[in-house]
């Protein structure tokens, strides 16, 4: 290769390095911080102020349709039965206010089906509940503040961080 293809091609792969780090960078954002997630906090904030929801408590926003809510009922049923039995946590579930009839009993199937024993399941804009997507999951401490949320499918990991907290391991 002459000397001057060589430059040209070290500085085409240090460019496309370069813009993939300043994207990432710049459009990088934590999921696990509250500020990022404020209408959910406005929805389920709202349910707490009206006396809707019991608590401590895990509010889950789902879909029927979701792969990712589907892949995360096994943990949820394993949080219900390691920790949140044991600790009076109570579990709701927000769906979109704009589901058939038909979805909202195949979502109610889903968690039967899952044994996910839930205290109520409440009809909200599922945009604003979980503006990044579903599942998001919410923590309402014994005080009745949201101190915790996770965006996005349950793994290993995050179950054991989401037990952690419930369990009062971790705290912010």
């Amino acid at each position: 290769m002459s000397q001057t293809k060589e430059i040209y091609y070290h500085y085409s792969i240090w460019t496309v390095l370069i813009i993939f780090i300043a994207s990432y960078i710049y459009y990088y954002q934590p999921v696990d911080s509250l500020s990022d997630n404020n209408s959910g906090l406005i929805i389920v904030d709202s349910l707490i102020a009206n006396n809707s929801i019991k608590y401590p408590a895990l509010v889950m926003a789902i879909s029927p349709s979701c792969i990712y809510c589907a892949n995360s009922y096994q943990y949820i049923n394993r949080l219900m039965n390691d920790r949140m039995l044991d600790s009076d946590t109570y579990l709701y579930a927000l769906v979109d206010a704009d589901l058939t009839s038909s979805l909202l009993k195949h979502q109610y199937a889903l968690l039967e089906k899952h044994r996910i024993e839930i205290e109520n399941l409440y009809k909200v804009d599922i945009v604003k509940a979980a503006p990044v997507g579903v599942p998001t999951f919410y923590y309402v401490d014994e005080r009745g503040i949201v101190v915790r949320h996770w965006i996005g499918q349950v793994t290993d990991d995050r179950y054991a961080e989401i037990l952690g907290v419930i369990s009062g391991q971790y705290r912010n």
